[in-house]
């Protein structure tokens, strides 16, 4: 496999724990847009973070590739956990 599909390949997996952690998390504490926001703001920001910008460059890896990478399965996981705990707590 190509680094920059195993790249992309740890970006999907670090969105989709995330998922699960803020999915659960949520259920406790918010309800309605800023659980979304919530979502979005750190689940598009964290691999930003963890992936350095040089890295990224050397491995050919844009912008945005790795904003969209996965963000669509991982709010999937994330609202599934956020709905079943809220339910189940609430």
């Amino acid at each position: 496999k190509a680094v920059k599909d195993v790249t992309l390949d740890r970006v999907y997996w670090l969105r989709q724990a995330l998922a699960v952690v803020l999915g659960i998390a949520s259920g406790f504490y918010l309800t309605g847009l800023p659980g979304f926001l919530f979502f979005f703001a750190i689940a598009t920001a964290t691999p930003s973070f963890v992936f350095n910008k040089a890295l990224l460059k050397e491995q050919h890896i844009s912008a945005s590739e790795l904003l969209i990478e996965g963000v669509m399965p991982a709010f999937g996981t994330f609202l599934c956990l956020w709905v079943l705990t809220y339910s189940t707590l609430h």
